[in-house]
């Protein structure tokens, strides 16, 4: 038992005295998005927020094959996408303003 509290004491002296601690990093609120519903049924509603850049909207499916592709160039918007025509399975809303690029995931039943 003394053994195990030596050791618990030194593991304990370890921890509390490591400096390496993971660099944190700020919060990027440039970008924000939203998809909703999730899942969905025809459609499905986007807000996103990027500040004052002109942004692109693209909706894409598993493949990679481009549904939508918008240039918009308003701060913030909400934007109605009708994606009836298409078959049920998983898209992915990606909005770029500048350097920044924010990819959900939405899910067509």
């Amino acid at each position: 038992m003394k053994k195990s509290l030596i050791a618990m004491s030194l593991f304990m002296f370890f921890l509390s005295s490591c400096n390496d601690k993971p660099e944190v990093q700020p919060f990027d609120d440039a970008l924000f998005l939203n998809v909703y519903p999730n899942p969905f049924r025809n459609f499905v509603y986007v807000t996103a927020s990027q500040g004052n850049q002109l942004t692109i909207l693209q909706v894409l499916d598993t493949k990679g094959k481009s549904i939508l592709n918008e240039v918009v160039s308003q701060s913030d918007q909400t934007f109605d996408l009708d994606l009836q025509g298409e078959p049920s399975g998983t898209y992915y809303v990606v909005v770029q303003a500048g350097e920044n690029k924010t990819v959900r995931k939405a899910i067509k039943l």
